[in-house]
């Protein structure tokens, strides 16, 4: 408008057609004649004119920009995490030259090491690497699964544990580094028969597998089926235990390649809930429909083809065949000593097993042999101050003896085994108390001095661990002292200790 109004003759419209072209371009926000020609006037009428347009195109350019700093951020995070993949590789290579360079003989100046010494070794070197928290945390792990495969649960628990802490601080609760650190542990306690602890590690462990590998994956499976294992053994759980062996089952018959060793696992958990359960025939069914497909897919040495011949024979056992559950447990023992030596504990456990139906075979003096035979391995393997040692000499040889009414031999066992157990529990823990109280019955019936003076003491004990509730005293012990005074005529002991039961019976109905 004022171009029109201005007073040189040059500076206005030329003609009224020139006005109106201006006006037309001012309502259609394109650059008009009166202003000057400037690049940000020009600009600034193209972006009135395409708002939108320019939106949607500054839009996209800013999603772009995301999405190439994004895939840059990715492809640096993926860079770095395949950085610090290949380094851990490198490590572990270097762990385990380094591991089995050190059993060379040139380097050991001859001697020969064993697999022990090798992994004592390996601890040492991961425990080198503080530096490494992420590599060690591996290093501990692998080592301590080792030690668990061995029997050596000592050294297992504190690697494991090592391994777990370091896995938390380095990649978070709820990391799968972390659960597979509460897996390994689980498994420990499950093999120590903790079974409380190992079913609290597979229950935090699971929650971490199903969000991050999702509802059909192996190792889910596997978790269950570990957990179902434990939870029979708790309290009121053997329904839970049930459902979970057999999603277990589920899980592994949609997988695409289902592991044969995975399918057994579960089946072989299912059949030890249902063995609980009372329902044996179910059970035994599935026991032999297992061991027909190891002994078909496996090699014969296989400890897996050991623990179903074990539960076979159990449940055999169970229902009063001795003969038929024998040589399960002679192959299933004969397995596990040739994988892993005959003082593992799975091994010697197996020997109670195969002593327990010789001996309902009227086959005591090669029971007397079995049970001397586990308890010089216990010992060879734990050491004279072991409970585990005290036990197989007094629960298992001097318990074999007495029944036999052979307290002669009885004594010198009796004797060395509550020392055992008065040197690692205490002189006045319920184990004690109850060996000593085995050994005061053959003292008497020998007639050997100390006899009362074992007694009192015995029941004085076990009194005590009764009124403060120890959670070493289990009723069949206090029953056991009632039945042995009975069998060698001691009929006031056998009274005395019948007392104990019946208020340690009374007390635990009331707490129920």
């Amino acid at each position: 408008m004022l171009k029109a109004l201005r007073k040189e003759p040059k500076r206005r419209y030329r003609s009224a057609g020139d006005l109106g072209d201006d006006l037309r371009r001012h309502r259609t926000n394109q650059p008009v004649r009166a202003r000057p020609d400037t690049l940000g006037y020009r600009t600034r009428k193209f972006l009135s004119r395409h708002q939108w347009a320019v939106a949607a195109a500054t839009a996209l350019v800013l999603l772009l920009a995301g999405l190439a700093t994004l895939h840059t951020a990715r492809v640096t995070q993926e860079r770095n995490r395949a950085q610090t993949e290949a380094e851990k590789a490198r490590e572990v290579s270097a762990f385990l030259v380094n591991l089995f360079e050190a059993s060379n003989p040139t380097a050991t100046e001859g001697d020969t090491l064993t697999a022990y010494d090798l992994l004592d070794q390996g601890t040492a070197q991961a425990a080198a690497l503080r530096d490494r928290p992420a590599i060690q945390a591996q290093l501990f792990d692998a080592v301590g699964r080792a030690y668990t495969s061995l029997g050596e649960y000592p050294q297992a628990d504190s690697l494991l544990h090592r391994a777990l802490w370091l896995q938390r601080s380095t990649y978070g609760a709820r990391s799968r580094a972390v659960a597979d650190a509460e897996y390994a542990l689980g498994l420990l306690y499950k093999r120590q028969r903790n079974f409380g602890r190992a079913d609290s590690l597979f229950a935090a462990a699971l929650p971490t597998y199903r969000n991050q590998l999702g509802p059909n994956h192996a190792v889910t499976a596997r978790t269950l089926a570990h957990r179902a294992e434990a939870q029979r053994h708790l309290n009121g759980q053997l329904d839970e235990a049930e459902a979970r062996a057999r999603e277990a089952l589920a899980i592994i018959d949609r997988l695409e390649q289902p592991s044969t060793d995975d399918r057994l696992f579960a089946q072989s958990t299912l059949a030890l809930v249902l063995r609980s359960q009372d329902r044996l025939d179910e059970a035994e069914a599935v026991y032999r429909s297992i061991l027909d497909e190891q002994r078909r897919r496996l090699p014969a040495g296989r400890s897996d083809l050991a623990a179903s011949l074990n539960n076979l024979a159990y449940l055999l056992k169970t229902r009063g065949a001795y003969a038929k559950a024998e040589p399960l447990y002679r192959e299933a023992l004969s397995i596990l000593q040739s994988v892993y030596g005959r003082d593992h504990p799975d091994a010697l456990m197996f020997m109670s097993n195969l002593a327990s139906v010789l001996y309902e075979q009227g086959k005591q003096n090669e029971t007397v042999q079995v049970l001397r035979e586990k308890a010089r391995l216990a010992q060879q393997r734990y050491g004279p101050d072991h409970w585990r040692t005290g036990s197989a000499l007094v629960s298992g040889v001097g318990r074999l003896l007495m029944n036999e009414n052979d307290c002669a031999g009885a004594l010198p066992v009796l004797r060395e085994g509550m020392k055992t157990y008065a040197r690692s529990l205490g002189t006045d823990h319920p184990w004690t108390a109850q060996a000593r109280g085995m050994l005061g019955i053959c003292l008497a019936d020998q007639q050997r001095p100390g006899a009362s003076a074992a007694l009192d003491a015995s029941h004085a004990h076990l009194e005590e661990a009764l009124r403060t509730n120890h959670a070493g005293l289990r009723p069949y012990m206090l029953d056991h002292l009632v039945r042995l005074s009975r069998q060698y005529g001691l009929a006031d002991r056998a009274a005395a200790f019948s007392t104990l039961l019946e208020t340690g019976s009374a007390a635990q109905a009331s707490a129920e």
